[in-house]
């Protein structure tokens, strides 16, 4: 079921408080760059966890950023106080219609880093959360500007980050746990985000739409009820911070993972009936 966007009102204090210090401090430095300011991520799907998840944002600026205004937003960043991460891309507004490119070279933040590099945060499925549920801090509604990503294009996009990204990790991580003794303790938010975020992707390519983390375990306790008690330790640690993981949960995760892919490639690949 698609889900209603969180109102501006909804949003934290303390995210409220960051997006004005950025706005403010970019303001000061080069009046007029941003144009527009959006929440994104776990904000704006309703799932925001206070001093634990990202802040996530999307800017548009009114040009396109030369070194001058690179060197003024890597010093703002350099400077600005938040709570976790502060993480997001600028994006040029006069651009936008073609927006929905696979990851080009933009300014952004990935885990509280400035970078000017290829930007894996702009994907069509970013940019279907965007338009669907962006939360405007400065700007028109999200949904009023005109991004949008074809169902085709969609699925295309997330059956491949699966059979690459997704599976990619996955085997590299069997390895990892090789022959580790199963009780030995494994770091609970990387056992929880495979759990959780693999699972995001089959559901967009279900419903063509955007869930959250704690949105997608639900979603897969009812289609791989296998892992059912995997899933709800990882949905009880993101929503309380307390649980103990193991070697043992992590292969699970690692399992879980790859069945994830394998069905996500017989309900929707080249071979099946949905794929052509």
């Amino acid at each position: 079921m698609t889900r209603s966007p969180a109102a501006p009102e909804e949003v934290h204090d303390e995210v409220r408080a960051v997006t004005q210090r950025h706005l403010e401090a970019v303001d000061a430095v080069a009046p007029g760059l941003i144009r527009a300011l959006y929440l994104t991520g776990s904000i704006a799907l309703g799932d925001y966890r206070p001093g634990r998840s990202d802040i996530d944002f999307m800017a548009f600026t009114s040009r396109p950023c030369g070194e001058t205004d690179i060197e003024l937003l890597r010093a703002v960043h350099a400077q600005l106080r938040a709570p976790t991460y502060y993480d997001g891309s600028y994006v040029i507004w006069r651009d936008e219609p073609e927006a929905p490119a696979d990851e080009p070279v933009r300014p952004h933040l990935v885990g509280g880093e400035f970078r000017v590099a290829n930007d894996s945060a702009l994907t069509p499925s970013t940019w279907t959360e965007f338009a669907k549920y962006a939360i405007a801090v400065r700007g028109p509604a999200a949904g009023s500007i005109g991004v949008s990503v074809s169902r085709e294009r969609l699925n295309e996009w997330n059956l491949g980050n699966l059979n690459g990204y997704w599976l990619n990790l996955a085997t590299r991580a069997a390895a990892y746990y090789g022959d580790k003794d199963p009780a030995a303790a494994e770091e609970a938010e990387f056992v929880c985000w495979g759990t959780l975020a693999a699972a995001r992707l089959h559901y967009t390519l279900a419903t063509g739409d955007i869930t959250s983390k704690t949105g997608a375990g639900r979603y897969a306790l009812e289609h791989f009820p296998d892992y059912a008690d995997l899933i709800r330790a990882a949905l009880t640690w993101r929503a309380t911070g307390v649980g103990e993981f193991t070697i043992a949960t992590g292969r699970r995760a690692t399992d879980l993972v790859k069945d994830i892919v394998a069905d996500a490639n017989r309900r929707w690949g080249s071979g099946s009936a949905a794929g052509h």
